[in-house]
């Protein structure tokens, strides 16, 4: 037999979730450990999902997937076996060893065509400029994977190119970016000297939170606000400014599997299903510098100031029902909020609610209702006491709260698969 090594992540999402996530990851080594492929994925062509104690508790993470795949594909029963042979608790993830019965050929995943089609048909599109960050972010991967090909030692040219990597590499979503993380990942593992490999777990555990809910935050913030401030996008939007916006939106909505949609409603899953289809990186800046020119053109691009300002009026607004959180959720509805905020901006800038705020009291009341449904908040507490504790402008919101999102289905639907994704 020949044995294969794995990254098992996205613990949290599935049957270990909640509270005793930790304690079922320090008991899973040597566990046995089944593998298999997740052909309904529609953000994965080659997702492997991971099976222990005959339950699914997560998944083969992404850059490593499309080699279990390959396996998966050459076997008789469509499962791997094998057993978890080391166990990081404080990043949620683990290595499983695989037992396979001979080699077989791994090709990078192929790029999906569509999205070679959309660049063609859409050529005429603007595409930004680099700015120097990027630029840098571009040489540093070129210079690690020379040094680190030329057998060189930890030296200060090395780690200092190595910690601003691992700084800047997060914010491309890439394709090619994909594929050059692991790479570096494997030449410092196999490096022969002990102080370049200490730096492999760094990188790997960098690739593992790709994926995670802080790091697509923190790309679709950068996406949604420090992009814009770039000169380079100032001077394509000058450029641009005649730009008929009806050309450049019917461009975007016809971008493969409906991604511009899922841009419109969460910023944050749209970065995730882009790290997972891995689009090439010419395709993908194309499309990203479309999305804010459109915003552009159409006046859509919210002053950030006055958005941080309401994003945080509104935090300070549901603090009031904070203690109304169940147990399962108790001092964890910030995030919660802040992906609510992130998507519904432009809902919470409508003034449409009661008077004395900035924002959209009503909408903000209506989600509650939703959130009490769904157990994030406690149905214990009386309609009348939300109510009261969220009047405005001496205006009871009660009326407000037990709407619950009943007239919003597409917020409602969001909200619901929202306070899912998040509940670990």
């Amino acid at each position: 037999m020949i044995r294969i090594e794995c990254t098992l992540v996205g613990f949290r999402h599935h049957a270990w979730q909640g509270d005793g996530l930790d304690r079922h990851l320090a008991e899973a080594r040597g566990k046995r450990v089944v593998l298999m492929r997740d052909e309904a994925n529609d953000r994965n062509r080659c997702a492997t999902v991971v099976c222990i104690d005959s339950e699914v508790v997560g998944y083969v993470a992404n850059d490593q997937c499309h080699v279990t795949s390959a396996y998966l594909a050459c076997g008789t029963v469509g499962l791997l076996y094998g057993q978890v042979t080391d166990v990081d608790v404080p990043n949620r993830r683990c290595t499983a060893t695989i037992e396979v019965e001979e080699v077989v050929a791994v090709t990078p995943i192929e790029a999906d065509a569509a999205f070679e089609t959309w660049d063609k048909a859409h050529s005429l599109l603007p595409v930004m400029r680099f700015d120097d960050t990027e630029l840098r972010l571009m040489m540093l991967q070129r210079d690690i994977v020379h040094l680190l090909t030329t057998h060189r030692d930890l030296d200060d040219t090395l780690r200092t190119n190595l910690e601003a990597y691992c700084r800047l590499c997060p914010y491309d979503v890439s394709r090619e970016a994909t594929q050059c993380r692991r790479q570096i990942a494997d030449l410092l593992a196999a490096s022969p000297h002990s102080a370049v490999r200490a730096w492999a777990k760094r990188v790997e555990v960098l690739i593992t939170g790709m994926g995670s809910d802080e790091t697509t935050e923190a790309v679709a913030r950068y996406i949604r606000v420090q992009l814009p401030r770039r000169r380079v996008f100032a001077d394509m939007a000058r450029r641009y400014a005649c730009t008929d916006p009806t050309e450049v939106e019917q461009a975007l909505r016809s971008f493969p599997y409906g991604l511009y949609a899922e841009y419109e409603v969460s910023p944050t899953d749209f970065v995730s299903m882009l790290y997972y289809r891995q689009i090439p990186a010419r395709v993908l800046r194309r499309f990203l510098s479309g999305v804010l020119l459109l915003e552009c053109l159409c006046g859509r691009l919210a002053a950030d100031g006055d958005r941080q300002r309401r994003q945080r009026e509104v935090a300070e607004y549901v603090a009031r029902i904070e203690s109304c959180a169940s147990a399962a959720w108790r001092g964890r509805t910030q995030l919660l909020w802040q992906r609510i905020t992130d998507a519904y901006d432009s809902r919470l800038a409508k003034l449409n609610g009661a008077k004395g705020t900035r924002f959209n009291a009503r909408f903000v009341c209506n989600v509650v209702g939703r959130l009490i449904d769904l157990g994030v908040y406690t149905a214990e507490v009386s309609q009348a006491e939300y109510g009261r504790r969220l009047a405005v402008g001496g205006k009871d919101m009660r009326p407000s709260v037990n709407k619950g999102l009943a007239d919003e289905a597409t917020v409602k639907t969001f909200v619901d698969a929202l306070v899912r994704g998040t509940d670990s």
